[in-house]
């Protein structure tokens, strides 16, 4: 009877998680989220000797600063240079498909190329959400919204919901699952402050690289390279697309120069800022999280494609510790000890003259 009510309830969680798979992702990001800034609040309150709810004010009170100047500072230095930059991405697309289309490969291709408007038609969530903005937008914001209250609320009594999760499980399993995902929460916190430092040298690199070559809205291509750094194996490729596009106009020449730049930021950040950065955190092996990127990303859309990294790094995690080293490991172990106690046996057993010990 126990075995059916526990496929039961397998086969209802799968059910939900299909079902829901968006909403419980907006909660895993507010999650994900909740760990720098209870981290905060820890270190505030502990520095200042205050309780943590009021820590947890001043933690939200440094954001919201935080975020005015960063508005501020885009007003004045960068929003120019967007509104400029998507201004002439248009006319340099245009200008890169006109070159194209004049090489005598091109009609070759053209041929092989499904048409977008017959690929556009088919997915649902990114050509939807531009079908319908309005609603789309107010869904977001939506989202936008809970993501923010639960992450306030993950942060001041985390506690409360991991508690509530533990007793899911048996009580003589508790105590090792509790100690999983807290280690768990460091390897996030790790991984975050990583993707920080990373973030910022992408956009160091790029931004000043590309001001050196003459490739216009330079600041601004670099803001969007730091940014889009956040999201692994497609964030660069994307951050690369824009620039590369405003260089094809000024020559082959420049969009050589421009990918060279962005090989170079890229293998700087991967071979010595994030070994660095990332040296007490867990390797995320890129096919994973790509599988990760592709699986998320058509199920949730962007979030889904943000949220595939930390959602790896937390499979990893729980598997080894909870899998590898509390099942496969410690069976192992068991099968060692049962085949060393033969051993020993036998040797008894020969070294024994009558044969029995």
């Amino acid at each position: 009877m126990k075995a059916v009510w526990l496929a039961a309830a397998i086969a209802i969680a799968a059910l939900a998680v299909v079902t829901l798979h968006d909403v419980l992702l907006v909660f895993f990001a507010a999650a994900i989220f909740a760990v720098p800034l209870r981290l905060a609040t820890v270190a505030i309150a502990r520095h200042l000797r205050i309780p943590t709810a009021a820590a947890l004010v001043v933690v939200l009170a440094i954001i919201l600063l935080t975020s005015a100047v960063i508005v501020w500072g885009w007003e004045v230095l960068i929003a120019a240079q967007v509104s400029q930059l998507l201004g002439a991405l248009p006319a340099a697309l245009e200008s890169v498909t006109r070159v194209i289309r004049e090489e005598p490969w091109a009609s070759r291709i053209t041929a092989l190329t499904p048409d977008p408007s017959v690929l556009l038609a088919g997915a649902g969530g990114f050509v939807g959400a531009v079908r319908t903005f309005l609603g789309g937008t107010l869904a977001g914001a939506v989202d936008l919204a809970i993501l923010i209250f639960a992450a306030v609320c993950f942060a001041a009594e985390p506690r409360t919901y991991v508690d509530g999760l533990l007793r899911l499980f048996p009580p003589r399993r508790r105590a090792r699952i509790d100690a999983v995902l807290g280690e768990a929460a460091g390897t996030i916190a790790l991984w975050l402050r990583a993707r920080l430092i990373s973030m910022f040298t992408i956009a160091l690199l790029s931004g000043t690289g590309l001001a050196l070559l003459g490739i216009p809205d330079a600041l601004a291509l670099g803001v969007l390279s730091g940014l889009l750094a956040f999201v692994p194996n497609v964030g660069p490729i994307a951050a690369a697309l824009p620039s590369v596009l405003l260089a094809a106009p000024h020559g082959w020449q420049r969009v050589v120069a421009v990918v060279a730049l962005y090989w170079f930021a890229h293998a700087l950040d991967d071979f010595l800022v994030i070994p660095i950065a990332e040296r007490r955190v867990v390797r995320l092996p890129p096919v994973l999280t790509i599988a990760a990127q592709l699986v998320l990303g058509l199920a949730s859309g962007v979030l889904g494609i943000m949220m595939a990294a930390p959602f790896v790094a937390i499979v990893i995690v729980l598997v080894h510790r909870l899998v590898v080293e509390d099942v496969v490991e410690s069976n192992l172990t068991g099968i060692k000890r049962v085949a060393l106690l033969d051993e020993l046996r036998c040797q008894a057993d020969a070294r024994s003259p009558s044969g029995i010990v």
